[in-house]
């Protein structure tokens, strides 16, 4: 029997923006691995910043936004 095996990256927007909607961007990357997804990702327009957040294409320009507090 064969396995099969697959990382799947569901992406938020970290902006409280509400000029966009939940559904605008591809959020949800498929791959062999976290890196391969981050690159589709990344290649769709979302920013993964420093601080561990999120950014989608739409809200790129802004400031990065603070991370959430534990």
């Amino acid at each position: 029997m064969a396995e099969i095996g697959c990382y799947t990256m569901d992406l938020y927007c970290d902006h409280d923006n509400k000029e966009h909607e939940y559904r605008e961007f591809p959020h949800q990357f498929t791959g062999p691995d976290r890196a391969s997804c981050a690159v589709q990702a990344k290649m769709k327009g979302w920013r993964f910043n420093k601080n561990k957040t999120r950014t989608c294409p739409r809200c790129n320009h802004l400031p990065t936004p603070e991370p959430p507090k534990s």
